[in-house]
């Protein structure tokens, strides 16, 4: 039951651990998870942040709405990514479905007015 204390304050789902392989009696390999697993979580939040720039920015550069469709559908999914933390993965699946019909409406979507 420590363990499961442990998991929940540092934020990760005890679910997670518990559907893999990793034995969560063994802190070995609880912590050797961990450590493999934080890369992924910088570099996901790293393309995260370059894509939430690189629209908005390319929004504001062409004075166009639609790339900010693609930046709000990029947050919703990684705000739905977060929700597996708590354990919630039908909110994670409901938020990716969302998140990517707004990335496609941003992209399919004609222009509005005049260029």
């Amino acid at each position: 039951m420590e363990l499961k204390a442990e998991f929940n304050k540092r934020g990760y789902a005890v679910t997670a651990f518990e559907r893999s392989d990793v034995d969560i009696t063994d802190a070995a390999q609880v912590e050797r998870c961990i450590t493999e697993c934080d890369p992924a979580i910088v570099l996901n939040s790293a393309g995260t942040v370059v894509l939430l720039v690189g629209s908005i920015a390319s929004a504001r550069r062409r004075r166009d709405p639609r790339p900010l469709l693609v930046a709000a559908g990029v947050a919703v999914i990684a705000a739905a990514s977060t929700a597996t933390r708590a354990g919630s993965y039908a909110a994670f699946a409901l938020g990716q479905a969302a998140g990517i019909t707004l990335i496609l409406l941003g992209l399919v979507t004609r222009r509005l007015g005049p260029r």
